[in-house]
């Protein structure tokens, strides 16, 4: 089996911090003729050894497609982590699952990796581990952009409270929603405006409830969208969340279909009107604001950073 440079972390968001990790890892994946590879978690570590409910920024589908959209890693093992692999010595994580199950020839990990039972393990206890057993050992240090140290936690909170374009900035592109699309009520085609509608897991990060300019791509093209995130107040009482989507210039069925929206800039808060005529004007007026503020502004903010 071939050799693999092995990136470790949750990666929620995908944000620039773990970018420099993936950078590194295609970097010496490219030297050393290895395969870059990414070990992640379908649960977040906290959700088991704390008990504690983490609203996640991605689903696990939405961090692995970043991934290999952004970053060119494919090869990704996605491992559900529970008490007994928790419970694995420092040793025995990069015997049985760095040598063994992955058959890893480098590792690449943040500073702040932790691993082994009870978090024993540092970056500098990998580091010692992988230097012992004759596997080459990169620690990449903390990330920060005007200041700030770039952190999931902190980009959840932006994403919250609707500052996508601040998010966006740490994040190295748009907060993104990548799910299949459902079947709703079908009253804004009824409007003239028909849209997608997407569930949203109350396991993850909500964005603030409003509507959002934002970018929706479909099969290689791109379009502009309204998405509206929120309960649909003017049409329906006491629903879960979703996203729903006005893509500007599209018409087809996408029921089914998986469907990234990127949500671009906070536009207004959701509001409940008085009749579904007056929710059409108001649509037609988001979408102007979407179209300019896209036009204007949509690579403007990733072109800062890169």
């Amino acid at each position: 089996m071939a050799k693999k440079v092995v990136a470790l972390g949750f990666f929620d968001g995908v944000h620039i911090g773990h970018g420099e990790l993936l950078r590194k890892t295609t970097e010496r994946a490219k030297v050393l003729s290895m395969i870059p590879s990414v070990l992640t978690y379908s649960v977040h570590p906290s959700e088991i050894l704390s008990n504690e409910a983490v609203g996640l920024i991605n689903t696990t589908e939405e961090r692995c497609e970043i991934i290999r959209d952004l970053y060119g890693i494919s090869d990704i093992t996605v491992k559900e982590f529970t008490r007994e692999y928790a419970s694995l010595s420092c040793e025995s994580f990069v015997d049985e699952i760095l040598l063994g199950e992955l058959s890893c020839g480098h590792v690449v990990a943040g500073f702040d990796f932790r691993f082994g039972k009870g978090g024993a393990g540092d970056a500098e206890t990998l580091h010692r581990l992988c230097q012992s057993r004759n596997i080459g050992c990169d620690i990449v240090s903390k990330v920060e952009l005007d200041g700030d140290t770039v952190s999931s936690s902190l980009i959840r909170e932006l994403i919250a409270v609707g500052d996508v374009e601040n998010a966006a900035r740490f994040l190295g592109h748009y907060h993104c929603i990548i799910s299949e699309v459902m079947h709703g009520a079908k009253l804004g085609g009824k409007i003239g405006f028909p849209t997608i509608n997407q569930s949203l897991s109350l396991k993850l990060c909500i964005p603030k409830y409003g509507v959002y300019a934002s970018v929706v791509k479909i099969e290689g093209k791109v379009y502009t969208g309204v998405t509206n995130i929120g309960v649909r107040p003017t049409v329906a009482e006491k629903e879960e969340p979703r996203a729903e989507t006005y893509i500007i210039g599209f018409s087809g069925d996408l029921y089914g279909k998986c469907v990234k929206v990127e949500l671009v800039k906070f536009l207004r808060h959701e509001e409940k009107f008085s009749s579904v005529e007056m929710l059409g004007k108001r649509i037609a007026c988001d979408a102007e604001a979407a179209k300019n503020e896209i036009a204007q502004n949509y690579k403007s903010i990733l072109q800062k950073i890169h």
